[in-house]
């Protein structure tokens, strides 16, 4: 009653010729990712939690001597809930990234390659329909 899930699934076999001496991954595009949610709607209350995984990713092919960068597997756990106050406001609470992680890039040997960290955000506020 209210509850719900939702699901999906993503397998992706990819492959793209650089040059005539390279042959990678297509850039950008992850082999497996996936997304799951789970959510409760009654009434005036709504929430949501969502899961989001994306396995390595070839992030730039390496030239001149350079090593291609990759972008390490990462989860993000993001979640939101609402309240209806009437036919045209809500307030509304969201939060992305609830387990703080980082995004890491490393080079094909395995070496630091780079690191992005964002953090938890977290947002309040009243959404409006006119």
């Amino acid at each position: 009653d209210g509850l719900g899930a939702l699901a999906n699934y993503t397998w992706t076999d990819s492959e793209a010729t650089y040059s005539a001496t390279l042959k990678d991954k297509m850039q950008n595009v992850a082999e497996n990712s996936y997304n799951i949610t789970v959510f409760y709607e009654k009434d005036k209350l709504g929430a949501r939690l969502s899961y989001s995984w994306v396995d390595d990713v070839l992030a730039s092919v390496g030239t001149g001597g350079l090593s291609s960068l990759n972008d390490k597997a990462y989860g993000s756990l993001d979640g939101n809930i609402s309240y209806k106050i009437d036919d045209r406001y809500s307030i509304v609470a969201e939060a992305q990234n609830l387990t703080n992680e980082a995004q890491w890039q490393f080079a094909q040997n395995g070496q630091f390659g780079g690191y992005t960290y964002n953090g938890r955000t977290v947002s309040i506020g009243v959404r409006a329909k006119f």
